[in-house]
């Protein structure tokens, strides 16, 4: 935890001197596409996401020098960042429309708005689903585990690793937590706010791709997890697998992989683009 929250602490002083020091930037900085819309849009969005992270950090210092770090506020912290994040955003939408609307009184530019990206609809069905499940299993088979329970199998399907219930169960849980966290934050980026994903140089189109496929891929996340959790319950409370152990590698590893080779050549893409344009100016207004 202290370890967590000295890199939360030093990213916020890093946005706060990029936001005074930097110019727009693709590679560093708080870079959802709000911040490209002028260099004040750019200097705000990480001033202000500076000043978020450390103040989090120092309230998270406070907790940890006081022994107030129960296992519980590692479960609430995800949650507390994507909250965070959320602000950060919509700050970033309604500072991006009053300059927007200022550019267009002085340049008589009009400004095209992006629309939704549809596969952001993909976690939010997932998470529907999955977040009951996970609750249902978690309430009702807690008091049928035995105190240590069985966490990690090799490939014949025998435990290998163990832990107590409670710190084991704690881990699973705290996995599924930021992953459906980190999902639904896409989903709410992909629907609502789609101009997050905007950058200069890079046609959105591509940009719409790969968004798509964050959201295929950490929807993926969620149902492995899940697969996983379920899977360590039954074989603890019944002693048996719900997948053969000898097929895991295939149902998990299998779509990873094709939704990964996709986000590659996609950044392949940009990558080309990155080195075509790079040499030229950024025009920033």
């Amino acid at each position: 935890m202290f370890v967590f929250t000295t890199i939360i602490t030093i990213a916020g002083v890093l946005l706060i001197v990029i936001g005074y020091r930097l110019k727009p930037s693709l590679f560093l900085g708080f870079r959802i596409g709000y911040a490209y819309i002028s260099r004040y849009t750019w200097r705000k969005l990480n001033i202000y996401s500076g000043i978020s992270f450390i103040v989090l950090g120092s309230i998270l210092y406070l907790l940890i020098f006081s022994g107030l770090t129960p296992p519980i506020l590692l479960i609430v912290l995800p949650l507390v960042l994507v909250a965070i994040l959320i602000g950060l955003t919509e700050y970033g939408a309604r500072l991006a429309e009053k300059e927007l609307i200022r550019m267009e009184s002085i340049e008589k530019v009009e400004y095209e708005k992006l629309r939704s990206i549809e596969a952001g609809f993909i976690p939010i069905a997932i998470a529907s689903i999955s977040i009951p499940i996970f609750i249902y299993f978690l309430i009702m088979y807690y008091p049928l585990l035995p105190e240590k329970i069985a966490i990690h199998f090799d490939i014949k399907g025998k435990p290998d690793l163990y832990a107590d219930k409670s710190s084991g169960l704690l881990y699973i849980s705290l996995a599924f937590i930021v992953i459906t966290a980190i999902s639904l934050f896409f989903s709410y980026l992909s629907i609502k706010r789609p101009e997050s994903f905007y950058r200069p140089i890079i046609p959105f189109t591509l940009m719409r791709r790969i968004a798509s496929a964050i959201n295929i891929l950490l929807s993926i996340l969620i149902i492995v997890i899940l697969l996983a959790f379920v899977d360590t319950i039954c074989y603890n409370v019944y002693r048996f697998h719900i997948v053969r152990i000898e097929f895991m590698p295939i149902v998990i590893l299998v779509p990873l992989f094709i939704v990964i080779a996709y986000i590659v050549s996609i950044a392949t893409k940009i990558r080309k683009i990155y080195r075509e344009k790079l040499g030229k100016q950024i025009v920033v207004h």
